[in-house]
């Protein structure tokens, strides 16, 4: 899973992260 956060200010790209993870399947890793 990839999370794209260019451009994009704090807090939102953390939020964005924390949904990702929450989101992932066993296994899975997350892209920043």
């Amino acid at each position: 899973m990839k999370v794209d956060a260019k451009g994009l200010l704090c807090p939102e790209p953390i939020m964005m992260l924390h949904k990702a993870m929450q989101e992932l399947k066993s296994g899975e890793k997350v892209e920043l």
